[in-house]
């Protein structure tokens, strides 16, 4: 697979920080949405953007999987002392037994939208049938006590 992320890397955060997210606002949502749950998945983790908002909210024990190895090393730098677990690797071939309270996915890999009354994936992935194998990779992934 070719990571595209390796030529925008430079310039990434800035991209994504200038009205494309609103990483404070989504962070709060998301903040309000977990309510005690702390474990959490974050695939596409990048630079840590939102990752690093999280951690100002509260103490989430959280694993971020990337396939750029750049993008893991600013989100390592950014995230400093903290916990977070980084993992390099394509998330349709990650495997772990961990199970985790929540997922999230922040113009990563995947995104669920609203249109009309009617829920659309968004991915960069393009075969369907892999987006199809990474919702059931991912879903297997969630706490079932939850």
């Amino acid at each position: 697979m070719i990571n595209e992320y390796v030529e925008i890397v430079n310039y990434y955060d800035n991209l994504l920080t200038s009205g494309y997210f609103n990483y404070d606002s989504l962070s709060n949502i998301l903040y309000n949405l977990l309510g005690t749950r702390r474990k959490v998945l974050d695939i596409g983790i990048g630079t840590g953007l939102l990752t690093e908002k999280m951690l100002s909210l509260a103490n989430y024990n959280i694993v971020g999987v990337d396939f750029s190895p750049r993008m893991l090393e600013i989100a390592k730098e950014r995230l400093g002392n903290s916990d977070v677990r980084l993992i390099c690797e394509d998330i349709i071939k990650f495997e772990s037994k961990e199970k985790f309270e929540a997922i999230v996915s922040t113009g990563g890999v995947i995104c669920v939208v609203e249109e009309n009354g009617e829920y659309r994936i968004c991915s960069h992935i393009s075969d369907p049938e892999k987006n199809k194998q990474l919702l059931a990779k991912l879903h297997s992934q969630l706490d079932e006590g939850l």
